[in-house]
Formats: structure tokens, sequence, C-alpha cells
């Protein structure tokens, strides 16, 4: 089959140079300073989790039948959830309980100001595959809704796990700058037609530092 004009044809020896490696699911890491204060139980004990997803929803405008699209508030998922492996002592499981108990303590029917529970300093890592980070979310405003059940059975001989289920306000993405212009890649610049090759899009849309002071609950969320 020919190939279109002005695209490369594509063979197994082109697709390896072009690909050359892809990410792996099982590089990741998640940072969470305020359950184990050098994060490596944290780290070591989660075993699945994902990175969030983001879209934007569309505003429609009618006109003689027609509809014109435009783009929307931002829709975030606001949920995320971790399944860990639970230590042998429970010391992980009981420092989420805690978080919670924060939130509402059911003995003393007392609710936490959001000030004392919400957390801005968890981050979850995509790792390349020497150990650099290739980009990482950062978490505002989380903290836990639910710290699942522990199946307990005679018959089972694997290892007892818990998920943990957290909402958060919204995240923020850090990464390499893969737009660069600097580098062999396309930029984006926004001119009178729209979108074209060209420049930062931080000249578009200004980013914010994720790279900040480190967040303890209680002192720098809620607010």
């Amino acid at each position: 089959m020919p190939f279109p004009e002005g695209v490369e044809p594509m063979n197994l020896y082109s697709f390896r140079q072009t690909v050359r490696d892809v990410s792996r699911p099982y590089l990741f890491m998640v940072e969470m300073p305020f359950i184990d204060g050098n994060n490596a139980k944290v780290t070591a004990f989660a075993r699945s989790t994902t990175l969030p997803k983001y879209s934007v929803g569309t505003i429609e405008i009618p006109f003689q039948s027609q509809k014109l699209r435009f783009a929307g508030p931002a829709t975030i998922d606001g949920t995320w959830q971790i399944e860990f492996l639970c230590d042998e002592l429970h010391s992980l499981r009981n420092r989420f309980m805690q978080w919670l108990q924060i939130e509402y303590n059911p003995q003393a029917l007392l609710a936490g100001a959001p000030v004392s529970y919400k957390y801005d300093n968890c981050k979850v890592y995509q790792l390349a595959r020497n150990g650099e980070v290739v980009v990482s979310y950062q978490f505002v405003g989380l903290f836990p809704t639910n710290v699942g059940e522990i199946a307990l059975n005679h018959e089972e001989t694997g290892f007892s796990r818990f998920p943990v289920e957290f909402a958060y306000d919204y995240f923020t993405v850090s990464s390499d700058d893969p737009f660069d212009a600097a580098q062999d890649v396309v930029a984006f610049n926004y001119n009178d037609v729209g979108i074209a090759n060209g420049t930062d899009p931080g000249a578009i849309v200004e980013g914010e530092d994720i790279n900040g002071d480190v967040g303890v609950v209680g002192s720098n969320a809620g607010a």
C-alpha cells in the first residue's frame, strides 16, 4: 500500500526508531510524607494506583439548526484510589484511620475543620527505566474518604491488601517540559488564527510551580 505524500514509509526499523521506548505501568512511586516521615513505607507498600484524568466540557450555542461548540469548564473527577499491602502491625492502615478520625470522630461526634485534614503535598510519579521522574501529579486538597476492608480467609495464602479512596480539589502536573521549542518536538503558539507551531505554551497559560514548601496536614491546605 503506497504511503500518502509527505508521510515517511514505516517499516519495522523506522517503527523502532520512532517508538524507541514506552511508558511502563509498574514504574511509579507515591509520595505522602504526612503518613510516613521519610515516605519509605508509602512508597514500598503502594501496589497500584492511577494517574488522574482531566477533561474539558463543551458549551453549545445553537444557530439555525446547527450547534457551535466552545470549550467549557474543566471537569475534574476528584476521586483517587491506592491499593496498599498491609504491613504486619497494620501501622500504615492505622495512620489512614487516624486521618479519617480528624475529619470526623464518631465517638466524640465532632467534625474537623477542612484546614485540619486537607492535604496539599501528595504526589504520584511516573518513572523512566533509569529511575528518573518523567512526570509528577500533585494533588491539592486531598483527604481520605474510605479505608477499605481487609478480607480474612483460612484458605488464602497470599498477602493482605486494602484500598484507600481519596477526594481532592484539583491537581497540578509537572514534567520535563515536552513542549520546549528548543527541543526536537512540536511547541504551540497562539495567534490570530488559533494555535500553531512556534513558542512555549507557557505564553498562553501561566503554569503553577508545585515545587514549593513541603506541606503537612493542617498547615497549607483548605484555606
